[in-house]
């Protein structure tokens, strides 16, 4: 179900995805389709989609970088934090290398500073 929502950071509205409702404390997590990220929202702080703005493409996409894992099964917190910190809110420029079912698939990645994403990653 698409809706708007408040986002937290900045209070402005944006395009969500209802991920899942929690009727007791009148809340509901939600990704922001055109972002990315996801937060749980106040039940008072989301409305219904204008209808005309439901039928846009979701900006924003999952990706993976190619030629790169984790080196347990899953990515460390040390990771992430990495990751945070050198993509902010940067532009980030890709190559794509395929489609894949849930997501696409980047062979080289670079952040609008010119840093290579995929290089730091793996230092």
């Amino acid at each position: 179900e698409f809706a708007a929502a408040l986002y937290s950071e900045d209070s402005q509205w944006y395009r969500v995805q209802i991920l899942e409702i929690f009727q007791s404390s009148q809340q509901a997590n939600v990704c922001f389709i055109d972002f990315g990220n996801s937060e749980l929202v106040s039940f008072t702080n989301i409305r219904p989609l204008n209808p005309k703005f439901a039928t846009l493409a979701a900006q924003g996409v999952q990706c993976r970088l190619a030629s790169i894992q984790p080196i347990d099964s899953e990515w460390s917190d040390e990771s992430f934090q990495l990751f945070s910190e050198l993509v902010g809110d940067s532009l980030v420029m890709m190559k794509l290398k395929e489609i894949g079912e849930f997501y696409l698939v980047v062979s080289e990645a670079i952040i609008e500073s010119g840093t290579n994403l995929t290089e730091e990653m793996v230092k």
